[in-house]
């Protein structure tokens, strides 16, 4: 296929028949899904290259190729980026250069906002990326009202356009493009006008669960970015918490529990890393605990340097609590075990029956066999210390197969290596003895 008949292709590929007057884009590599791409917003190129477009963004991003379900996984498949194995993928199929495909793609997106309407595309950038699609194809529909309440009273626009399946907003459409005064349309559906001063950013989200938001609203941040860390920790107290004071001390203070001093005051106090998120957590967990472990309970009328130290207070006497009760069960048999400790071709081998043996296992083992105590104990595994004399040479996990004949699940060296073929040898010959003991002891029941 010779350069120009390739870029065709791709382009034809790419470029769907307008609906509405809308001029679609696709990538049928990745099932067509047009909500995957940020193509409203030009950046760069994808491999790097200033003045063009990418596609996508991170973890909201694109349609995954099959058999993937999560960004964060590698693959060595494609030695590129994973933002850019889609055009790995679409070079593979069309077989041609990876740096062709990329260079067409970003073709496609420039002919493809090149063809918006400036004005349209104006009003759709104002919202989040993952929005800024379902909002332009929108305005396309609906027409420049639509465009305008977007613009001027988003979370209204946000509430009565993203509800279209609802046939009860259906006519709230229809006032729209008669021209009703928006503060009538919300109105109609008990929206405030406070409501009126939410940034797009969040327009979306705040308007899905507009009725948990009356009472913290006036509280709100209009810079776009510091509003979307605003709603995310105002929507811990989703469900059966929405009404608590708690909520509206959190929503009144945010700005200064964002202040990095507080933070950054409370690590030096408590030697742990904290952030926003980690915070508003355990403040969650704090204000709904039955158990304060002396702490004194949250009140609405407290100072933020008195609730962030409590909260942190709190926090670390329950880890105190914690590791304690499990220090009173470290040496507690989590379960007998399905064999006894016996010797095979010059190896020891012990099974680990308490969280002190496991503990030291993965001590001496540089391995997570910790981990597994609850196996253990609700006997889905045994957990097997290989030893020759006193050094400690594999660990073993034995569970049960078909015919409650013993298995090896696992065995792995130190640092989760492999093993020298005369140990793996010798578990065997343990294992082996072990299951003709078990078939023998069975015949003999039998």
């Amino acid at each position: 296929m010779n350069r120009k008949a390739l870029r065709r292709q791709v382009l034809d590929s790419l470029l769907l028949p307008q609906e509405f007057g809308f001029p679609g884009l696709r990538f049928p590599v990745l099932g067509g899904h047009p909500n995957s791409w940020e193509v409203l917003t030009p950046k760069r190129s994808f491999d790097g290259r200033e003045g063009s477009y990418r596609a996508w963004h991170g973890h909201a991003s694109l349609e995954l190729l099959p058999g993937y379900d999560s960004c964060d996984e590698e693959d060595e498949d494609f030695d590129v980026p994973f933002e850019n194995r889609a055009m790995a993928a679409m070079a593979l199929l069309l077989r041609v250069e990876y740096s062709d495909v990329l260079q067409f793609v970003n073709e496609a997106i420039a002919i493809f906002l090149k063809r918006l309407d400036p004005e349209a595309l104006r009003v759709a950038r104002l919202f989040s990326i993952r929005r800024r699609l379902f909002v332009l194809q929108t305005i396309y529909e609906k027409g420049k009202r639509c465009a305008q309440l977007f613009e001027s009273f988003p979370v209204l626009a946000a509430t009565i356009y993203n509800a279209s399946g609802d046939t009860g907003y259906q006519e709230l459409h229809t006032f729209v493009e008669e021209g009703l005064k928006a503060s009538d349309i919300a109105h109609v559906i008990d929206l405030p006008k406070s409501y009126k001063k939410v940034p797009h950013s969040v327009a979306f989200v705040v308007g899905r669960h507009f009725n948990i938001f009356k009472d913290v609203v006036e509280f709100m941040p209009t810079h776009p970015h510091e509003a979307v860390f605003f709603v995310r920790g105002v929507t811990h107290f989703l469900g059966g918490f929405s009404r608590s004071p708690a909520k509206r001390w959190l929503a009144q203070n945010w700005t200064r529990i964002r202040d990095e001093r507080f933070l950054f005051q409370l690590e030096l106090e408590h030697p742990r890393r904290i952030n926003i998120d980690m915070w508003v957590e355990e403040f969650f967990d704090f204000v709904r605990a039955e158990e304060l472990y002396g702490v004194r309970p949250f009140n609405p009328d407290m100072s933020v340097t008195t609730v962030m130290r409590l909260v942190a207070e709190w926090h670390d006497r329950v880890a105190h609590a914690r590791r304690l009760e499990e220090e009173e069960n470290f040496d507690k048999v989590l379960r007998l075990p399905r064999m006894p400790t016996s010797t095979m071709e010059g190896f020891t081998f012990k099974p680990l029956t308490t969280r002190r043996e496991l503990d030291a296992e993965g001590r001496a083992m540089h391995n997570c066999v910790y981990s597994y105590a609850e196996r253990v104990r609700d006997g889905d595994c045994d957990i097997v210390s290989v030893r020759k004399g006193a050094d400690h040479v594999a660990t073993m996990e034995v569970v049960l197969g078909e015919g409650e004949l013993l298995e090896v699940a696992q065995l792995r060296g130190k640092r989760n290596t492999e093993v020298p073929g005369d140990v793996r040898r010798a578990c065997k010959s343990w294992l082996d003895l072990l299951n003709l003991n078990r078939e023998g002891k069975e015949d003999g029941d039998g």
